[in-house]
């Protein structure tokens, strides 16, 4: 299980001190650019009753995922009405868990990418994946799950410009505007939401830690 910090430890969000390679990313994403899946196709029912940010954010957000549940196990329960609560507490059908998104889907086995990727942090990735949005779109505020439960991190590659994300973060409204190329920290089970207010198409890396090696450090 992932160590046992809580978010309140940690703070709403903060860059990486990681090297990613951008132009590996960068090209990787763009040699797999037929792989894009609307945000239902591409989940496999990972939302819970509670988050219908999959359902609110179609028509703007879409994805191709790096790492996939494996194809043995993906008939091992279906999803259902889960409470965010049963999520955290791992009682949900077997793709629902996000710890068991660890497997390289076939393309990116053993590539290049899948190594640099893995080299940059401690901890496992988990659920790691492409996404898009499009100018105007927008993420409704919405909480995830807890550190507790994964440590979410996310590096925007290009079309960032006017993307505000906002956190509200112990009373507080933080707000957060990334930098392509860098790898960021989200602390996403406090409430945030995302805003595209710029011009062009924006693209993104992003995945889950299965345990908190990587963010020791952010500790208060």
């Amino acid at each position: 299980m992932i160590r046992e910090h809580k978010k309140h430890k940690f703070p709403p969000f903060a860059e990486l001190p990681v090297k990613p390679n951008v132009e590996l990313i960068s090209d990787f994403m763009y040699e797999n650019y037929n792989r894009w899946e609307d945000n239902i196709t591409a989940h496999k029912g990972l939302a819970v009753a509670s988050n219908n940010i999959a359902n609110e954010t179609y028509k703007c957000v879409e994805h191709f995922h790096l790492t996939v549940p494996n194809k043995s196990d993906e008939s091992l329960g279906e999803a259902g009405d889960y409470s965010l609560k049963d999520k955290l507490k791992r009682q949900v059908a077997h793709t629902m868990d996000e710890h068991n998104w660890k497997h390289p889907a076939s393309f990116y086995d053993s590539t290049p990418l899948e190594e640099h990727l893995n080299s940059l942090f401690k901890a496992k990735i988990i659920r790691a994946r492409y996404s898009r949005m499009k100018p105007g779109g927008y993420v409704p505020p919405h909480i995830d799950y807890n550190t507790t439960y994964a440590v979410r991190w996310i590096m925007p590659i290009n079309g960032n410009e006017g993307v505000v994300n906002k956190f509200w973060y112990k009373g507080e409204e933080r707000e957060l505007h990334m930098e392509n190329g860098k790898m960021y920290f989200l602390n996403i089970g406090f409430r945030h939401s995302v805003e595209h207010n710029g011009p062009n198409l924006r693209h993104y890396l992003m995945g889950s830690l299965a345990s908190q090696e990587d963010i020791l450090h952010l500790l208060d």
